[in-house]
C-alpha cells in the first residue's frame, strides 16, 4: 500500500485552498447536493490523495453547515496492523490537537482499547481526513481512533456508548473509508448502491457483512450508526460519489470509488 506523502499533501490543500473560489465544480463527481445542509453530527468521506478536490468542498460545506465544533472524532480502518485489538488511540500525535483528557474518559467507560502513537502517526486513514478537517476547525480537538477488522457488535456499541457519553454536542463524527475496492466504475457503482442503501437503512446486520469490495471499514460506520441512533441523527444525506476512472479520465482504471455523505442531528 502506498505511503501518503504528508509534505505533498500539506502542500496541495494550500494550493487548492488558494484557489477554491476560482475553481469550477468538474463533470467528474455525481450527485453533488447543491442544498445548504443544517446542523451536522456525522460525516462519512475518503481518505485517498486522488480524492482530494471532493474532500475539499465537503468540508467546507461541513465547516459551514456547522460552525463551532470543538471535538472531531476520526475512525479509520487500522491498515497496518489489522490483527491488533479492536480500537487503537493515542494521547499524542504529531502536528495535531489531541483531547487527552476527553481519551482518558473514553477509556474509563469504554471497551478495551490499546494505545499505540508511532501506529497512528503512519495511519494516512487518520492523517489524511484530519489535515483536510484542520483548516476548518482551527480550535477543535482531534480523537483518532483505528479500528481493526476484528470486532464484535458488543465492543462497536459501547465505544459508540462511550464517545455518545462523554462527547458534548458540538461534537463532528466523521468516518474515514474508501468505498468500492478493485473494481471497474460500473461494478463499483453497484456495490456502492448496496453500501449506501445500507446505511440509509441503518442496516447493521448487512454492513458487517461487507468486505473490501463494499467499503474498507464497515466497522468504523457501524459506530457511527450507532451513535446516530443515540443522538437521534438517523437520516443518511449522500453528496458526492466518484471513481478514480472519473477523476483520472482512464475509464480502464480497475480503482477505488468514493462517497461522502452526512448524518444531521434533529433540531433541539
Amino acid at each position: 500500500m502506498k505511503l501518503i506523502n504528508k509534505p505533498a499533501v500539506l502542500i496541495l490543500m494550500g494550493v487548492i485552498f488558494a484557489a477554491w473560489p476560482l475553481m469550477p465544480l468538474r463533470e467528474k463527481v455525481k450527485g453533488l447536493s447543491t442544498d445548504t445542509p443544517s446542523r451536522i453530527m456525522g460525516l462519512i468521506m475518503p481518505h485517498h490523495e486522488l480524492a482530494s478536490e471532493m474532500m475539499i468542498r465537503t468540508v467546507e460545506k461541513v465547516t459551514t453547515a456547522t460552525p463551532g465544533i470543538e471535538y472531531v472524532v476520526v475512525l479509520s480502518p487500522n491498515h497496518f496492523k489489522p490483527q491488533s485489538e479492536t480500537f487503537t488511540l493515542t494521547k499524542t500525535l504529531k502536528d495535531f490537537a489531541i483531547a487527552s483528557q476527553i481519551i482518558d474518559q473514553i477509556r474509563d467507560v469504554g471497551p478495551k482499547m490499546i494505545f499505540d502513537q508511532q501506529l497512528l502517526e503512519g495511519e494516512h486513514g487518520l492523517f489524511v481526513p484530519m489535515s483536510f478537517l484542520r483548516p476548518g476547525y482551527p480550535t477543535a480537538q482531534f480523537i483518532p481512533i483505528a479500528i481493526s477488522p476484528y470486532f464484535s457488535t458488543e465492543k462497536l456499541q459501547k465505544m459508540a456508548r462511550a464517545l455518545s457519553e462523554v462527547l458534548p454536542e458540538e461534537t463532528l463524527f466523521v468516518v474515514s473509508t474508501d468505498f468500492s475496492h478493485g473494481q471497474m466504475l460500473e461494478q463499483a457503482q453497484a456495490f456502492d448502491t448496496q453500501t449506501v442503501a445500507a446505511i440509509q437503512n441503518f442496516d447493521l446486520d448487512r454492513l458487517l457483512e461487507f468486505g473490501d469490495t463494499n467499503l474498507d471499514c464497515p466497522a468504523c460506520v457501524a459506530v457511527l450508526l450507532y451513535i446516530g441512533q443515540i443522538r437521534e441523527a438517523d437520516s443518511f444525506e449522500q453528496w458526492e460519489e466518484s471513481h478514480g476512472a472519473l477523476i483520472t479520465g482512464n475509464p480502464l482504471l480497475n480503482g477505488t470509488s468514493y462517497v461522502t455523505g452526512v448524518f444531521k442531528s434533529k433540531p433541539r
